[in-house]
Formats: structure tokens, C-alpha cells, sequence
């Protein structure tokens, strides 16, 4: 019979792994300031769908899938939502730029 309570097991989980999801979110440019809730939600997803006596191959695999598309959903919801902040200078800045590219 294990002596560590489920929640001594999973924190001891996330300590071993929450260094591969920060990587991994970095690695596919996450803002540093929004990599922690890509942490949660990656083992709030695992935790509630894969078990975490699995083998460690297999746990970096599932981790890493899980992450990656959190980012994947993260560009798509940037991708469609409109621009909410207009800059009056910012925006002759750079039709100005794009003129004298031409």
C-alpha cells in the first residue's frame, strides 16, 4: 500500500514535470507572463484524463501534446480576435513605413 496521499502524489508529479511544459510552452513562443496558466491548464487536463503512474515516456509524450495544442488554440484565438487598440501615431508610423517600402 503507497503511504503518499493522492495529493502528495500529484505534487510530486508536477514538480518533476512542470519544467518540460514551461520549455515547451516557451520554446513555442507563449508570452513569459501567460506560461503559467499554459501550466495549469496542461495539468489540470492531464490529471482529469491520463493516469500518473504511467510510464515517463509516455507522460512527457501526453504533456507535451497537451501543451502544444494549448498553443495552437492560444494563436487561433488571437488570429480572431479584432484589434482593440488604436494608436493614432503608431498607425501613421506604419502606413508611412509600408510606403517608402514600395
Amino acid at each position: 500500500m503507497n503511504n503518499y496521499s493522492e495529493e502528495q502524489r500529484f505534487n510530486a508529479f508536477f514538480k518533476r514535470y512542470m519544467p518540460l511544459v514551461r520549455i515547451v510552452a516557451r520554446n513555442k513562443d507563449i508570452p513569459v507572463d501567460e506560461i503559467d496558466d499554459f501550466v495549469q491548464d496542461t495539468f489540470a487536463a492531464y490529471y482529469f484524463h491520463y493516469p500518473i503512474d504511467w510510464p515517463e515516456g509516455q507522460i512527457k509524450a501526453t504533456l507535451s501534446k497537451i501543451v502544444k495544442n494549448l498553443c495552437v488554440d492560444y494563436y487561433r484565438k488571437q488570429e480572431a480576435r479584432p484589434v482593440t487598440y488604436y494608436d493614432p501615431t503608431t498607425i501613421q508610423e506604419m502606413i508611412c513605413w509600408h510606403s517608402h517600402q514600395y
